[in-house]
């Protein structure tokens, strides 16, 4: 999961969630706690060891 925001800029040190409805909780909350002000990018990990991943999900605007 990614943060993103026009504030803080991005921030991609979230932990690795198991499956994509527990990402998407985790990005509800922060949705939540940032009062709708940042766009949560959920991604699939394909690689750990080249870090390859790939956007499944968009939520949110940097407004």
């Amino acid at each position: 999961m990614k943060l993103i925001s026009n504030t803080f800029g991005i921030d991609d040190k979230s932990p690795i969630y198991p499956t994509a409805d527990a990402a998407r909780a985790a990005a509800n909350v922060m949705l939540r706690l940032y009062r709708g002000k940042v766009k949560v990018e959920i991604y699939q990990v394909l690689d750990l060891r080249t870090n390859q991943k790939r956007v499944i999900e968009t939520i949110g605007s940097p407004e």
